[in-house]
């Protein structure tokens, strides 16, 4: 007979069905562990992902002597890039740390309920199909963060701190819309999609090793 649990306990049973298993026995299903460390996943694309978008402006700053980097965004003067101010595109650090510790939380929760599919010889091939589809997805859908830090810190002085992430927001689409077509930039968030989606599988396959799928109990 089950034990009685008492006030402010719970037990944790698994949304998970019965499985049948051979000669008509029915195992109990397999399933991964939930993550202990989430917030270290956040914290970790917070701090890596402004360094690697620092390390893209510094590059394209020093090809072609800097003429890929953009100058200035929807009539928006940009300062130098990479500084604390732009680290890529106009976005500065704060909005930076916080898109990519976003995006990149949100695809590894997402890869980390990924199931191999059945007879699948490559569980990292099976996470690139989805990661590589939802990486450069999310990075594109970050691009706004970016222009409504950049609209709070250019906005005109007389403009109230207050209303300016208001108007942040109705600038977001129209600048983000142009800034896709100054061509170096759409590229370089697709590369940073990618990529964001390779490392991302291969961390989420890292640590499937170190947190096997178990069966659940009753």
């Amino acid at each position: 007979m089950p034990r009685k649990l008492k006030v402010g306990q719970y037990r944790h049973r698994p949304a998970a069905e019965r499985v049948a298993g051979p000669e008509g026995t029915v195992d109990r299903p397999l399933m991964r562990r939930r993550f202990p460390f989430r917030g270290l996943i956040f914290l970790l694309y917070a701090l890596g992902g402004p360094l690697l978008c620092a390390g893209v402006s510094l590059l394209l700053r020093n090809v072609a002597g800097g003429s890929l980097v953009p100058q200035r965004l929807a009539e928006i003067p940009l300062p130098p890039a990479p500084t604390v101010g732009n680290v890529i595109f106009g976005a500065g650090l704060h909005e930076t740390a916080v898109a990519c510790g976003l995006t990149g939380y949100w695809l590894w929760c997402r890869l980390w309920k990924t199931r191999p599919s059945p007879g699948s010889r490559s569980a990292l091939g099976d996470l690139l199909t989805t990661a590589l589809a939802l990486g450069p997805l999310m990075a594109f859908a970050a691009l706004p963060l970016g222009v409504i830090g950049l609209y709070i810190r250019t906005a005109p002085a007389s403009q109230p701190w207050a209303v300016r992430p208001f108007f942040g927001l109705l600038a977001a689409p129209v600048v983000t819309f142009s800034a896709l077509f100054t061509g170096v930039v759409p590229l370089v968030v697709l590369g940073l999609g990618l990529l964001l989606g390779l490392l991302t599988s291969l961390l989420v396959l890292v640590l499937w090793r170190e947190f096997p799928e178990e069966r659940v109990e009753s």
